[in-house]
């Protein structure tokens, strides 16, 4: 099975995250905060079999979400950024950076 990560990268400030894919829960944390030395505030790994899922990553506490739709056949990275503004974007990158 294909290995997708996920990955929250800046704007974390001690928040409470949930993360769920195909509407199941696979991930719920407090206190997630973005270590800026490396660009990341923590790393969601599953493994899913190809196909079609839906990726949400909410902020309960902020009243914020994204949703994106992406398309498994091999491994790969979804990056969530929250802005200063409160906006929380997720996009596909290319490669995975190696973390500390």
């Amino acid at each position: 099975m294909p290995t997708l990560h996920v990955d929250l990268r800046e704007g974390f400030n001690r928040d409470t995250v949930v993360a769920r894919i195909d509407g199941r829960e696979v991930f719920r944390r407090s206190g997630v905060e973005t270590n800026y030395s490396v660009g990341l505030a923590d790393r969601i790994t599953v493994e899913l079999p190809e196909g079609e899922v839906r990726v949400e990553v909410i902020l309960p506490d902020r009243g914020i979400q994204h949703t994106t739709v992406h398309h498994v056949s091999g491994p790969a990275t979804l990056a969530f950024t929250l802005d200063q503004a409160g906006t929380l974007t997720g996009s596909e990158v290319e490669a995975s950076p190696r973390y500390l």
